[in-house]
């Protein structure tokens, strides 16, 4: 006999409270180091702005210099909402479903973020 397939008694699409780490389409440089601003997909569940500090943590992976070019952004770098970031590892967030950075290379990169999530979508 085959060996059952273990699942959460979870549905999936619930993802209220819980932590989540996405992974973002290839954001394009626009050139020099500026702040540069991302969205999550649609279906993606929200950032849980309810909190103070939902996002528990943001990076982007340069790919053109074999990942020379990537960038951490913890919470300690976090600028009041409304506060776009002027220095290296600086960030913020915008809304429910988009955050900036400060990014100092003049790389493409794909974003990557882990936080608290709100909602979800019901399949």
């Amino acid at each position: 006999m085959a060996t059952p397939v273990i699942v959460p008694n979870i549905e999936y699409s619930l993802w209220d409270g819980q932590v989540v780490t996405i992974f973002c389409a290839k954001t394009p440089s626009t050139g020099g180091t500026k702040v540069m601003e991302t969205s999550l997909a649609a279906g993606d569940p929200n950032i849980d702005i309810r909190l103070g500090h939902p996002i528990l943590g943001i990076y982007s992976f340069g790919y053109e210099t074999d990942g020379a070019d990537s960038e951490n952004f913890t919470q300690d770098g976090e600028s009041l909402r409304g506060t776009s970031g002027d220095s290296a590892g600086e960030w913020q967030l915008v809304d429910h479903n988009t955050w900036e950075i400060y990014s100092t290379p003049d790389k493409d990169y794909i974003p990557g973020i882990t936080y608290i999530a709100f909602g979800g979508r019901r399949i």
